[in-house]
């Protein structure tokens, strides 16, 4: 059995300078683990795939197309593709996110 703990593998580079890992990745999907610590963000950008954030730890500022809302652990956000994303943490403690992006129908 294959297992894969997020603190073992490389933070992707991303122009956004937040920790992003990449748990799984195949040709239907990508899986990967955001942290966002205090004060940090990632500014709304548009993908063209559907996407499901999963908060596993901490709190923070949700903006899913016109929509912004504060959203905390244990809340799963479904985003479709086509809509503005974007996060920030205006908490005190990390911001731990699941997200789970749908490449291929």
């Amino acid at each position: 059995m294959e297992t894969i703990t997020y603190k073992n593998l490389p933070v992707n580079p991303n122009p956004h300078n937040v920790d992003v890992r990449i748990l799984f990745q195949d040709d239907k999907i990508q899986i990967l683990h955001i942290t966002l610590n205090p004060g940090e963000s990632l500014p709304k950008h548009t993908m063209n795939l559907n996407a499901l954030f999963y908060i596993l730890d901490g709190s923070g500022i949700a903006s899913i197309g016109n929509e912004v809302q504060e959203v905390s652990r244990d809340t799963l956000i479904p985003s479709p593709a086509e809509l503005e994303r974007g996060w920030r943490n205006n908490s005190d403690k990390p911001l731990r996110i699941l997200v789970t992006k749908i490449l291929n129908l």
